[in-house]
């Protein structure tokens, strides 16, 4: 189950930590 969901993207992570480095990502670019 990956209930933290990007939605820039719409992909889905398992930890909140997770998405907050990828968010990060779209940003950085």
């Amino acid at each position: 189950e990956k209930p933290y969901e990007c939605c820039q993207c719409s992909k889905a992570f398992a930890c909140h930590i997770l998405l907050h480095v990828h968010k990060i990502q779209h940003t950085g670019e």
